[in-house]
């Protein structure tokens, strides 16, 4: 006899609060950044337009569940102090950001901010500044006479954070939006820093320029299986 087995859904609540305890959260706070977490991410897909890059389903909670371990792991590196549910928060909340609202539309970057504020009310994100990496963009800024806004320095900086946390970026945009100033400026500020210390993790990365009419689309930047569904 063959007993046919349904599938059940799985409990992100409990996934998320196993995960940040894995990654050095305390049990404390564990269960309410799991629940909080999961809880924005419902909102976002209900309440965020339909795009066909957003992925709000348990790949990308996972996503950032592990960035914000390695935020937490830095942060205990350099600071010797007991870390606070304060500042664990804080630091989820700025792993969320830095990985999903470079991504949005800017017609959904004030919705998500709402989202962000009832769920997380009167909290900001834990913001570890790296000031060599801004000066960076500012001095190669200056070679290739450029002025920059704060818009745009930003928009380095995310791109700068997306790097480290995915094996691949895709920048979109219309023409002339700053796709190509926006790459431009980061790999310049990866050379002058790597040049000014040698030893230290910067290192200068190799550019490949290739003709995107040369390689089928699907091939080039891959596709979405459409049998493939998230919970």
């Amino acid at each position: 006899l063959f007993r046919s087995i349904a599938m059940s859904k799985p409990n992100n609540e409990l996934i998320a609060e196993v995960l940040l305890l894995s990654v050095g959260f305390t049990r404390k706070t564990s269960s309410t950044l799991g629940r909080k977490l999961v809880s924005l991410f419902s909102m976002a897909r209900h309440l965020l337009t339909p795009q066909q890059h957003y992925d709000w389903g348990l790949r990308a909670l996972k996503s950032i569940l592990n960035d914000s371990g390695n935020l937490l792991y830095k942060h205990r590196k350099h600071q010797n102090d007991k870390v606070s549910s304060a500042v664990e928060s804080g630091l989820l909340l700025r792993a969320l950001c830095s990985s999903t609202i470079p991504k949005l539309t800017s017609d959904d970057v004030a919705t998500f901010h709402e989202i962000l504020n009832d769920i997380f009310p009167g909290e900001s994100p834990q913001v570890i500044d790296d000031m060599d990496l801004e000066d960076a963009i500012s001095a190669c800024s200056e070679k290739l006479g450029l002025t920059l806004s704060k818009e745009i320095i930003s928009k380095v900086k995310q791109l700068h954070q997306a790097l480290q946390q995915r094996i691949g970026v895709i920048i979109a945009g219309p023409p002339g939006s700053g796709k190509s100033t926006l790459w431009k400026l980061l790999h310049g500020a990866y050379g002058l820093l790597s040049a000014k210390d040698a030893s230290s993790e910067w290192q200068m990365p190799h550019i490949h320029v290739m003709n995107p009419k040369a390689v089928d689309r699907q091939n080039l930047i891959g596709r979405i299986d459409p049998d493939v569904r998230e919970w």
